[in-house]
């Protein structure tokens, strides 16, 4: 299914389906204080997962695995939009003067985006033959610069989920192959 009409179905209700589905989960986690999110942008309608996978590469999203309740059960601590202060072999120190005793932490802190490993490697003057932006839906509903040529020759992005880069390896193949033999793409 075209990924932009994916993304539409999500606004247009599909994620509401979705989280009728699971709403006591949600009402649980809302109450142990881990805030739920569905709009990428206030107004913009609810796309949840579809919408955070395409826009921002899933980051901000939780695939409940057994975690969520162990939220709702309080075995796993969350705390949110506190600056940490300082970590200790025991708990976290945060800014507020708040403190959690841990044994275990895990920092949910985000990712870097894709163009900034291409950056890293192959510096600024990248983005002037790529763009700013790798991932991400462009105008046209397509990904940006992946699965497809980018401008620059012999780089290829193939990022996302194992779904995307197993059916979309295919593509890449043939037009490799297509660029060998001597063939416009």
């Amino acid at each position: 299914m075209p990924h932009a009409l994916t993304l539409e179905l999500a606004a247009g209700g599909g994620t509401k389906r979705l989280k009728e589905m699971d709403q006591k989960l949600h009402d649980d986690l809302t109450k142990a204080g881990f805030k739920l999110t569905w709009e990428l942008t206030p107004g913009d309608g609810e796309v949840g997962l579809v919408g955070f996978f395409f826009d921002r590469t899933a980051s901000g999203t939780l695939l409940d695995m057994g975690c969520g309740q162990l939220i709702v059960e309080g075995k796993v601590k969350v705390k949110q939009g506190v600056e940490i202060e300082k970590l200790e072999s025991d708990g976290i120190v945060f800014k507020d003067g708040s403190r959690i005793q841990a044994d275990v932490i895990v920092l949910a802190t985000g990712y870097e985006p894709i163009i900034a490993n291409a950056v890293a490697v192959f510096g600024e003057e990248i983005k002037e033959k790529i763009g700013s932006k790798i991932w991400g839906l462009d105008k046209e509903g397509e990904l940006n610069c992946c699965y497809r040529p980018t401008g620059a020759p012999g780089l290829w992005f193939a990022p996302g989920a194992i779904q995307h880069s197993r059916f979309f390896s295919k593509h890449v193949a043939i037009q490799i192959l297509a660029q060998e033999l001597g063939l416009k793409i």
